[in-house]
């Protein structure tokens, strides 16, 4: 058998620290499990992440990777404004539905790291920065292929919608109604295209 890069060797933990979490919870999660779960020596997880808390980062850059993937490329198809940004909600609600248990695992890391006895929320800080950056580079792409300018501070419109779509994902992983979160994130595209004004 082909020896493991390090790249290779962190891809498969994080996989298997995901399937531990998702099947047993994250408090089930030791790096004794998930290095049983990947199949190699525990003293494998040291050698490719520096703490679990990196690994924990990791976890939650994937979980944010997965929702948005293909998303501006996808989107961007769009017609118009309002059109391109009913893509984009559907595209991140489908992405909610087919990745469940993994999202449930990223919420029950972030209200752990909220607890944590060492810099609690630094995870939940981490996460919910780059939510908002990945929804300002949305919102920049979608204003530039549709020709207008957003009229509020792009980075508050950004941390708006990250938190709008992170609520509508708990809801609907509370109550599994997907045509009540669709609807709510269509009501996000409306509002956000009244806050938008063409270039021109």
């Amino acid at each position: 058998m082909a020896r493991l890069t390090a790249e290779d060797r962190r891809a498969l933990l994080v996989e298997a620290a995901l399937t531990v979490m998702a099947r047993d919870g994250v408090a089930a999660a030791t790096t004794r499990s998930i290095c049983a779960e990947a199949a190699m020596p525990q003293s494998a997880f040291h050698y490719a992440f520096r703490s679990k808390a990196e690994l924990l980062q990791r976890i939650t850059e994937i979980s944010v990777g997965t929702i948005t993937a293909d998303l501006d490329r996808r989107a961007l198809d769009g017609k118009d404004l309002r059109d391109t940004l009913v893509a984009a909600m559907d595209l991140i609600h489908e992405s909610i539905v087919v990745d469940a248990p993994r999202q449930m695992v990223v919420y029950e890391l972030t209200l752990l790291d909220m607890r944590a006895p060492d810099d609690p929320g630094s995870l939940g800080r981490w996460q919910y920065s780059l939510y908002t950056q990945r929804a300002a580079s949305l919102l920049a792409s979608v204003a530039e292929h549709a020709d207008v300018r957003w009229t509020v501070d792009l980075h508050a419109l950004a941390r708006l919608v990250a938190t709008a779509v992170d609520g509508t994902a708990l809801a609907w992983l509370a109550d599994r109604d997907s045509d009540a979160s669709r609807a709510s994130l269509h009501v996000l595209a409306d509002a956000l295209v009244a806050l938008a004004e063409p270039m021109s």
